[in-house]
């Protein structure tokens, strides 16, 4: 039942708790937007038709409401036709009961049943208790530099041991999927033509690469990100308009919701992108983006030493050869 965050995790115990068929936290956007609404940040539900991109919006919808008049409620159904505006096609009308309460510093906490009379009044006070700790879970979230920092110390500790570019790669992919919690990260690098690119490795492991093959650099973020050289981040506070997915269509991969897209450059120019994904939608903290960042640097200032390695070798055999030459005419 454990959720692959701490908020989802913490979601899941309180569907157990209240015997719920969802349970859904609405977070709201960054307070330099300006707006009054609030998205779906993390959820946990026995159904599959959540609308990811729903949104509590005052005077549309149940979550919206309680955001508009900061107080809890609880809505038989049955008795009162109301919108709750986080399901997709006809799920909605199997719901009986609706209950949630504000979250202090902005945002709504719900759940919801199938059920009639699923939740008594006597219940608000407990789902405001866990309301209450959403905060304080979020806060140390957030503010777990130390976290990061363990992991940045053992990559570093692998990169100065002299490990090569493959194994330094691979505990790269492998810490920022482990410590920053992603479904998939990869590395994505210019086919030889410059006309496409592949993934040069991932992990977890032998996912996406068979699958993804060779990508022509006109399609898809990775070859929008390629072309102009930008980083990206997307998530629940900084969706895309139109996801066109990550490699463009592709029907047997799924669409990822959040990801980070870092380019890596050599002689200014994108030779890699590291990409880090998620199949739901979640928000990268400041810290997560730091680490991703420094990591991302980390093997650009690695891949740096690979090139000016390979062009000095490269450098002392012209010389070789031209020295070689000279004796030879000297003779």
């Amino acid at each position: 039942m454990l959720g692959k965050t701490p908020l989802e995790s913490l979601l899941a115990i309180i569907a157990s708790v209240f015997n719920a068929h969802s349970a859904l936290l609405f977070l709201p956007d960054l307070p330099e937007k300006g707006s009054q609404t609030a998205r779906l940040h993390a959820f946990f539900s026995l159904s599959d038709n959540i609308d990811i991109k729903a949104q509590a919006i005052p005077g549309q919808n149940l979550p919206g409401r309680i955001l508009l008049n900061q107080a809890s409620l609880l809505v038989n159904l049955e008795t009162e036709k109301v919108q709750l505006g986080y399901y997709c096609d006809v799920e909605e009308g199997h719901v009986r009961t609706f209950m949630g309460c504000p979250i202090h510093g902005g945002g709504v906490l719900c759940i919801d049943s199938r059920k009639r009379d699923a939740f008594a009044d006597s219940g608000q006070k407990l789902l405001h208790l866990f309301a209450l700790f959403i905060p304080q879970l979020q806060q140390t979230l957030i503010t777990d530099e130390a976290f990061y920092f363990q992991a940045l110390s053992k990559l570093e500790a692998i990169r100065t041991q002299g490990a090569s570019w493959p194994v330094l790669l691979r505990a790269t992919l492998t810490a920022l999927a482990e410590y920053g919690n992603f479904d998939s990260v990869f590395l994505a690098t210019l086919s030889e033509d410059a006309a496409g690119y592949v993934l040069e490795d991932e992990y977890p492991p032998d996912i996406l690469r068979e699958q993804v093959g060779r990508c022509p650099l006109e399609k898809g973020i990775l070859g929008h990100i390629f072309q102009k050289g930008k980083t990206l981040f997307v998530d629940s506070v900084r969706p895309l308009p139109e996801n066109e997915g990550i490699f463009g269509k592709h029907d047997n991969l799924p669409l990822f919701h959040s990801f980070i897209c870092i380019p890596l450059k050599l002689d200014g120019k994108c030779c890699a992108v590291l990409c880090l994904v998620c199949t739901t939608p979640r928000h990268f903290s400041n810290e997560l983006c730091r680490f991703v960042r420094l990591a991302g640097e980390s093997l650009q200032t690695t891949l740096e030493k690979i090139s000016l390695r390979y062009r000095l070798n490269s450098l002392r055999k012209k010389l070789q050869e031209h020295e070689n030459n000279l004796r030879n005419q000297l003779k």
